[in-house]
């Protein structure tokens, strides 16, 4: 609602316009996607996820989530959030891979110390954005820990129609991930037009 043909093709052409090098280079370590459920597909099969690793996932989310990760693994565990949208009792499983920490009306479901503690065991974190964003998200000086995935469906604050981003710390925009990413398909350009 409220988008048509005439402000999509002006904003093609303001896009396009105002594209340069410098733009380029500050879009070297986000990675996009057909949508937010790809990019978080797409990150676990990066990390080699594999049927005997765990993933948690809080159980408030949309079935999108967990769909991405099922072709990877059925060692899915869902953690609890309280009526303010926060983990109070996390605790870290044994053979976890990969934590997916979702951020819901900008708010953290799990605490700093424990993104790190998970870290610190070499287990992945990727923080979903795909409800919502928050004001650092478009400061270019702050700092991102984590990798983090956005989703930019019609039903989004900021839509393009469908599409989804991997958003990588630059200390984790390696050439095994650039590689990886490279030998991805492409969405067609009709499909993507008519999305």
């Amino acid at each position: 609602r409220g988008n048509n043909t005439k402000l999509y093709l002006d904003a093609i052409k303001k896009f396009l316009s105002k594209l340069n090098i410098s733009d380029e280079k500050e879009l070297k370590n986000i990675f996009f996607f057909e949508s937010s459920r790809v990019a978080i597909y797409n990150y676990a099969r990066y990390l080699n996820l594999t049927q005997d690793d765990r993933v948690q996932i809080l159980g408030f989310t949309c079935s999108a989530v967990t769909d991405a990760i099922k072709p990877l693994t059925k060692k899915i565990s869902l953690y609890d959030c309280d009526e303010s949208l926060k983990c109070n009792n996390f605790e870290i499983l044994n053979d976890t891979k990969l934590i997916i920490c979702q951020i819901t009306f900008g708010i953290n479901a799990l605490q700093d110390g424990i993104l790190e503690e998970a870290k610190a065991k070499g287990i992945a974190v990727l923080i979903d954005k795909s409800l919502s964003y928050g004001i650092n998200d478009f400061n270019k000086n702050y700092p991102k820990k984590y990798p983090e995935v956005y989703s930019f469906e019609v039903s989004k604050s900021f839509t393009v129609g469908w599409a989804g981003a991997l958003n990588l710390p630059d200390k984790e925009v390696k050439d095994p991930f650039l590689n990886y990413y490279s030998e991805l398909g492409i969405v067609g350009k009709f499909d993507d037009m008519g999305r």
